[in-house]
């Protein structure tokens, strides 16, 4: 009787490993495996708990930085280099981590269209890059 019972035990218990392996298979499919190096530069995202709750806390901003990462506390946990005047813990997860990608340096070249593409040659307008 008493081999029966640990037959069935060890049975149940190999059946929950599986499904709890299959289980998590399935959720790592979704998960993002993001790490970052000391001196990286990361954005920070604020949540809803770590903005100020004002009537137009909409239009605060989501994300701060670039911040130099100070030190690695998990694989999942980093300390950031704040400035004094951010009133934050200084220690954030990776879900509210991205990096830092800095604009493109490129210069901007003026854009030609053609007015009419049935002409060959003549009326061509210079369009001006928005940004100039």
């Amino acid at each position: 009787m008493a081999e029966r019972i640990s037959k069935l035990y060890s049975d149940v218990l190999s059946k929950l490993q599986a499904s709890n392996a299959s289980y998590k298979a399935a959720a790592d499919k979704h998960c993002r495996l993001q790490t970052f190096n000391i001196g990286d530069l990361v954005m920070m995202h604020l949540n809803k708990h770590r903005l100020q709750q004002t009537p137009n806390a909409k239009l605060h901003l989501c994300k701060l930085g670039p911040f130099p990462i100070k030190a690695v506390v998990e694989d999942d946990a980093y300390i950031i280099y704040l400035p004094p005047d951010l009133l934050y813990y200084p220690t954030f997860n990776v879900v509210d981590l991205t990096p830092y990608f800095p604009p493109d340096e490129a210069p901007i070249q003026d854009l030609s269209l053609r007015s009419s593409s049935l002409q060959q040659e003549g009326n061509d307008v210079t369009m001006v890059a928005f940004l100039t």
